[in-house]
């Protein structure tokens, strides 16, 4: 269940070129509109309130961004939620249609499935107690941390993806548990 985690995919980071002036490029003074045989101070002044007038936009989208975030955050904790309630009641059907295509091919069966999870994943198939952390969105997708307290009685981090399907629901695309000190409220 741990696909997306155990084979993580690394970006390649850009590489830019230090620069002791402040002064535009040819090619960011054109879009800015800023002429080439303006002053260096000048055209220093005209980017960095470009600069700061796109900071802001990009602020603002962010800012709403997130608050479509928060609402995604009471699905991922719903869909954990109905797949911890199907762990409990044995219902395999149930708790292997919470996974993403992906993984119900990796594992072909709700039955091997289930095994797979009351093996390696006892903290979240019997969990004592569970509270929810943080949503967040990773370069891989968006992630829920769950913090349980295993059946023997065990603190652990849960810490869930999810994909968004085709028809714009959401699936669990992966869980990495790892040993917790706790969460503290």
């Amino acid at each position: 269940m741990c696909e997306t985690f155990c084979s993580p995919r690394f970006l390649p980071v850009p590489q830019w070129k230090a620069s002791t002036s402040l002064d535009p490029p040819g090619w960011l003074r054109r879009i800015l509109g800023v002429p080439e045989k303006e002053t260096s101070t000048m055209a220093n002044f005209k980017f960095l309130t470009s600069l700061a007038g796109l900071s802001v936009a990009g602020l603002l989208v962010a800012g709403s961004a997130t608050a479509q975030d928060a609402l995604d955050t009471s699905a991922f904790q719903g869909i954990i939620k109905d797949q911890m309630s199907a762990f409990a009641a044995g219902n395999a059907q149930a708790a292997f249609s919470f996974a993403t295509n992906s993984l119900q091919q990796k594992f072909q069966s709700p039955e091997i499935f289930m095994q797979m999870v009351k093996q390696g994943y006892q903290p979240v198939y019997r969990p004592q107690s569970v509270t929810f952390g943080q949503s967040k969105m990773t370069k891989l997708g968006p992630t829920q941390e769950v913090y349980v307290v295993g059946p023997k009685g065990k603190n652990w981090l849960a810490l869930y993806s999810f994909e968004q399907q085709e028809d714009g629901s959401w699936k669990i695309s992966g869980c990495y548990l790892t040993k917790s000190d706790g969460f503290a409220a």
